[in-house]
């Protein structure tokens, strides 16, 4: 029975490790997998994990000494699903490893940016260290580079119902990859249920196949909601403002700089390039954005409150 732990940046929970909880909760028939989150805030979590057979255990990712407050939590477990915080993510994605090694955990599946060790991308050469980390640490591991997740807008909900706009920091033609949580659920959970062992490589670049705009996106928008929503280029300064006010492991200046840069690639159209690779491994094509959208049109809507999707965490 694998023991599967779900650890890191757990504050954002409601992206790639809460999908991938509700799918492996859904589909264990045989009832042989055991679950553990790792988060800061477990009574917010019981409420988004309803329904999912999975421990939940508080824990604050930027404490000082994550090895001995993880310890227990750490021990027998057979996988991990290491989300790094923005924040210190070398620093703490070190102590994780450590901490996995002492466990005598099999293997950990590491969340990554989509750049992989660009030398202009602070976040890139950060992402590439931990990876080397991990290849070098004796453990089996396996990093999948992502591009921006269609959750990320979640964050631009209550902008979108009350302003009718979203803001980021590129111009409105500048082209982006993304990729879907609920996409990446069944991917993670076979990496982290060790299923289809001969398939897999210690590396991947995912994303759906498309490229979109925000001038795109905000068209998508308005046709599913029914009213005209539209796309303004923040400024640097208040979109790094817009990071440090929630509660998520960009709070920290330099950790907001680090994702501006992100945005910055995007703005000059140097994104990552799609492929095909996550079509392969699901054997069907990706969500797309307008269908993201559809399914998620609940959130944005002014005047609703949605209890059916997980939604970012506020102070």
């Amino acid at each position: 029975m694998p023991n599967i732990l779900f650890v890191g940046a757990t504050r954002n929970f409601f992206k790639v490790g809460h999908r991938t909880i509700h799918h492996l909760s859904k589909n264990d028939n045989k009832n042989n997998i055991s679950l553990t989150l790792a988060v800061p805030d477990p009574e917010g979590a019981v409420e988004a994990c309803k329904g999912a057979n999975v421990k939940i255990v508080g824990w604050e990712p930027k404490c000082l000494d994550p090895i001995s407050s993880l310890t227990q939590v750490f021990q027998g477990s057979d996988s991990i699903l290491l989300v790094p915080p923005i924040y210190q993510r070398i620093k703490i994605s070190e102590a994780y490893i450590q901490a996995s090694k002492n466990a005598s955990v099999k293997r950990i599946v590491c969340i990554a940016i989509q750049h992989v060790n660009n030398p202009k991308i602070k976040l890139s050469q950060e992402a590439f260290v931990v990876q080397q980390m991990m290849e070098n640490s004796g453990l089996e591991s396996i990093t999948l580079h992502l591009p921006m997740f269609l959750e990320n807008l979640l964050y631009q909900a209550n902008n979108i119902k009350r302003n009718k706009k979203f803001t980021f920091p590129c111009k409105p033609k500048s082209r982006f990859s993304f990729v879907a949580c609920d996409d990446l659920a069944p991917i993670v959970g076979q990496l982290l249920s060790f299923e289809n062992e001969n398939n897999f490589s210690s590396s991947y670049l995912l994303s759906a196949q498309e490229t979109s705009s925000c001038e795109e996106l905000a068209q998508i928008f308005s046709n599913v909601l029914g009213e005209k929503i539209t796309f303004e280029t923040s400024n640097d300064e208040e979109y790094c403002e817009s990071l440090m006010q929630d509660t998520g492991s960009a709070s920290e200046k330099d950790a907001a700089l680090g994702v501006l840069q992100l945005w910055k690639e995007i703005d000059q159209n140097r994104d990552m390039v799609p492929n095909d690779t996550l079509t392969k491994m699901l054997k069907r094509n990706p969500m797309t954005i307008n269908e993201w959208v559809i399914k998620h049109s609940c959130c944005f809507k002014e005047g609703s409150s949605c209890t059916k999707h997980p939604q970012p965490p506020s102070k």
